[in-house]
């Protein structure tokens, strides 16, 4: 539908351009995953002041990190020549200043008021969690097929409907619960410990390291397919990865309660209960892999319905993107057990290692093979975490985890 609404340069452009301010998400300094661990920990042995203080000093201190960037980044952007980063016409630069702008300043009010999920993910309600972002999309599509029968093709519009739509339904959930059943930890300037900062920060500073490893992994493969290869690409790649990475929703959908739920199990030190989780999280990886084959092999049919001859995907991209996804469903699993253990200081160092690995291979392949080369880089670097986080998951869970492998 977007495509339709704008081109499929203009949607290469608007992947690119969210993608890169969308960066900034990781500037929490992982604040709000550090905040979700402790708020965990901290309602599992009923310690229901400290979790209030936890809650109310990641706000503020949220609101001050995120405030500035937004003021500075506004004033900032139109100095920045978007046009060259992007690789696109200079006529776009007004335009993009404006969409910049836009998608700015949403993310930074979006990753104060997200903290809401984070909240309902700690009470492990992460069905309901997850209800907020859908009724965000879905509020967002509604906009967007509105304008699409009603306006001119307009990136700026495109922008404000994915951006400030979400923020819509967000505030509206944090009011009522916060007013409602979460009012015992709703944030309070009074209850802002700054002191408690640092526990917040000594586990949420290894998710910022981590985080910035996503950012190069990740994010930025819509900002290197751009540059080397220009933003129609940027389409090709994404309409194969949005189709995949299906695969890889499902498995976030059986896994993002985990990670609560193994905070508080690890806490009680249940390792029974948490080694026969795993087990069925094997087995459901390995169906799920099944699946992603069998997308694969029908992704000619799917994209012909789906977009019709708006775009034409290679089969060769739809197969190296169903590898890496493969290896990230992998990965995935075995991070989010270890992140709910607070177990992340080897993911840490080998996400550096990948992140290393990642830049030095997609320069070159990136180069010589355009959008192929670029996706086979990942794949290698993606081999890094399949194999040592499935190793320190099982030394922790059979308690036999030493040294690194316990940190």
């Amino acid at each position: 539908m977007t495509i339709n609404y704008v081109s499929s340069e203009l949607y290469g452009i608007w992947l690119t351009l969210s993608s890169i301010i969308s960066w900034l998400v990781f500037f929490d300094i992982g604040f709000g995953l550090g905040m979700k661990n402790k708020l965990t920990e901290s309602i599992s042995l009923k310690r229901y002041k400290e979790a209030k203080i936890y809650v109310s000093t990641t706000y503020f201190i949220l609101s001050i990190i995120f405030g500035v960037i937004a003021i500075v980044g506004y004033f900032v952007v139109p100095y920045i020549n978007w046009c060259s980063i992007l690789n696109v016409s200079s006529n776009y630069q007004d335009t993009l200043i404006t969409s910049t702008r836009i998608v700015l300043v949403s993310f930074c009010i979006n990753i104060l008021l997200q903290l809401i999920q984070n909240v309902y993910q700690a009470h492990q309600k992460i069905a309901t969690a997850s209800l907020i972002s859908t009724l965000g999309n879905a509020l967002s599509l509604i906009v967007i097929y509105i304008l699409t029968k009603t306006t001119f093709p307009n990136l700026n519009l495109l922008a404000a409907a994915f951006c400030f739509s979400p923020l819509i339904i967000t505030i509206i959930v944090s009011i009522i619960k916060y007013f409602g059943s979460f009012s015992y930890v709703r944030p309070n300037l009074s209850y802002v410990e700054v002191s408690y900062a640092k526990d917040i920060f000594g586990l949420g500073a290894k998710f910022f390291l981590l985080q910035i490893i996503c950012i190069i992994l990740y994010q930025a493969t819509n900002f290197i397919i751009s540059h080397y290869c220009g933003p129609e690409q940027v389409t090709v790649y994404n309409i194969a990865y949005k189709y995949l990475n299906c695969a890889i929703m499902l498995l976030a959908i059986i896994t993002t309660p985990i990670w609560s739920a193994y905070t508080d199990a690890f806490a009680q030190k249940d390792y029974e209960w948490m080694r026969i989780l795993y087990k069925r999280l094997v087995k459901i990886n390995g169906i799920l892999i099944v699946g992603i084959i069998c997308m694969v092999a029908i992704s000619p049919l799917v994209y012909k319905l789906w977009i019709g001859d708006k775009v034409t995907i290679p089969i060769i991209i739809s197969v190296l993107i169903g590898i890496y996804n493969i290896l990230l469903s992998i990965s995935n699993m075995h991070s989010t057990i270890l992140c709910g253990m607070g177990k992340i200081k080897l993911q840490v160092v080998q996400a550096l290692a990948q992140g290393i690995i990642y830049v030095s291979t997609v320069i070159i392949l990136g180069r010589s093979f355009q959008t192929i080369g670029i996706l086979i880089a990942l794949i290698i670097s993606a081999t890094i975490p399949v194999v040592f986080l499935t190793i320190q998951v099982n030394f922790l869970l059979n308690q036999k985890a030493k040294g690194i492998w316990n940190k």
